[in-house]
């Protein structure tokens, strides 16, 4: 699921995905579609390049079929409105048994009896994706040979539907690309993104220092949007500015990546135009798009 939630916050500062949204949303017609394609990627449409361009857009246009409204939907109503677990797939932990509760010899019920039976079926259950499982109740104090032997006998005896639902990974519809992920490197890409949009008039290296894109070298920036360049930090001001514009560059390609479906990388990557002011009027908009600061 963490997949699936860094990939649904890079799709919502993706230039593309929004213009494929707005496309989608509002039934736009062709011509009109490769006015704006053409404008956002700032490319003429008889320009050669454009073609690669627009092949990548009509990918877009058939990836939001698939993820739709990342933009006014808050992350567990899209997955649950997606199916999450279908569309992304789902690995479900190795099969075990749960003890839910114990009654002690003429103990009736009571509410904590309740919360147990309830804490499994409403919350440690669905949290595994709701698994096939029997549950039985199993008589206690006849020692564990019994015990054994009764619930074995029970097993063999029932003729369930659930036995024949494999306890098995299902096959996604969407697969990811690769199998390492770096969440708290693209939790940095987007919180430097996000400073980016946000200190629009501030430098590179300020920007950085902000978003503590380096523990060493941010450090050396206290209060970092009034700080004012001098000969004292003008190898941290460089390092920042490398690091930023790498980050910043990272949160575009891997937001393009996404749009087209090739998620988590930044290959290069055609990117189109940003408007930083527009960026950071739509961040504001965004449901529940608030990113703990990396220490």
């Amino acid at each position: 699921m963490v997949r699936a939630l860094l990939m649904y916050q890079f799709l919502q500062i993706s230039p593309s995905y929004a213009l494929a949204h707005k496309v989608k949303t509002q039934r736009i017609e062709f011509p009109q579609q490769i006015l704006l394609v053409s404008d956002l990627y700032e490319i003429e449409a008889t320009d050669e390049a454009f073609r690669d361009v627009w092949i990548g857009f009509e990918k877009i246009l058939e990836n939001h079929v698939l993820f739709g409204d990342v933009f006014s939907v808050p992350f567990p109503i899209w997955w649950s409105d997606l199916g999450g677990y279908e569309l992304f797939g789902y690995k479900e932990p190795k099969p075990s048994v749960t003890l839910i509760t114990s009654l002690a010899r003429s103990k009736k019920p009571n509410s904590l009896t309740s919360e147990n039976i309830n804490r499994y079926l409403l919350k440690a259950r669905p949290a595994e994706n709701n698994p096939p499982v029997h549950i039985f109740a199993v008589p206690a104090g006849i020692g564990l040979r019994k015990q054994l032997t009764l619930v074995k006998q029970k097993l063999e005896s029932m003729d369930s539907e659930i036995e024949s639902t494999p306890y098995v990974a299902s096959e996604p519809e969407f697969k990811f690309a690769g199998e390492r992920l770096r969440p708290r490197a693209l939790i940095s890409y987007l919180q430097v993104f996000f400073c980016r949009a946000a200190f629009r008039d501030k430098s590179l290296w300020q920007i950085g220092a902000a978003a503590n894109i380096s523990k060493t070298h941010s450090a050396q920036i206290p209060n970092p949007l009034k700080a004012r360049p001098s000969s004292a930090n003008a190898y941290t001001r460089e390092v920042l500015n490398i690091l930023t514009n790498r980050a910043i560059l990272r949160a575009q390609r891997t937001a393009e990546n996404a749009a087209r479906g090739n998620f988590p990388v930044h290959n290069a990557i055609p990117l189109p135009r940003h408007d930083w002011e527009a960026i950071f009027q739509q961040i504001e908009k965004l449901p529940s798009l608030k990113l703990p600061l990396i220490g």
